[in-house]
């Protein structure tokens, strides 16, 4: 799996819109793919989260959450 987030418009803690793009390779060699889709990060001083839901160019429908945390 591999995952990337762009915040737009960074500026400190607070909501943002972003962009998320999933890439899921299931063990019976299938690919499926989200790519830009919209979504809403929130970012504090400790680290930051969102969650994501969309249909793949294949059918299913990949879901889930990121949350990361920040080191200082």
């Amino acid at each position: 799996m591999s995952q990337s987030v762009r915040v737009i418009g960074y500026n400190g803690s607070g909501s943002y819109p972003a962009v998320i793009t999933v890439s899921v390779v299931a063990p019976d060699s299938g690919h499926y793919a989200i790519d830009a889709v919209p979504a809403t990060v929130d970012i504090t001083s400790a680290g930051g989260s969102m969650s994501f839901s969309a249909s793949t160019t294949a059918g299913p429908t990949l879901a889930g959450s990121i949350s990361w945390a920040c080191a200082g």
